[in-house]
């Protein structure tokens, strides 16, 4: 928790004001990186529609790749894992709390006995 106080202090302080008129130079280039392929697939054509497939499709893959390696190598990952394979996370659950719970309220799921 204190390495997410310490990015919020250091990265996210100055957009505490609500400023929209503050300059952000990576959204600048994310906006203007989808805009030029954007303008590439109208007026290339199909031609270039193949090569926008080639990077595009690959794309997320290797960005679902880098996130995992990136949260693994985070302080803690190790308890965090260990958790999600090993712990007894459904018996810590009362299915009769959130059946009640939903009662009267729209839902498309609903606990059976």
């Amino acid at each position: 928790m204190i390495n997410v106080i310490r990015y919020y202090n250091d990265n996210c302080q100055a957009y505490k004001d609500g400023d929209e008129s503050q300059f952000s130079i990576p959204a600048f280039f994310g906006t203007f990186f989808v805009w030029f392929m954007c303008f590439i697939a109208v007026f290339k054509g199909v031609k270039s529609a193949s090569w926008l497939v080639w990077v595009t499709v690959p794309l997320p893959g290797l960005l679902v790749i880098v996130l995992v390696i990136r949260g693994l190598s985070l302080e803690g990952a190790s308890g965090g894992v260990d958790q999600y394979l090993n712990g007894d996370n459904l018996a810590k659950v009362n299915y009769d709390d959130i059946r009640l719970a939903d009662e009267g309220k729209t839902s498309s799921v609903y606990w059976y006995k």
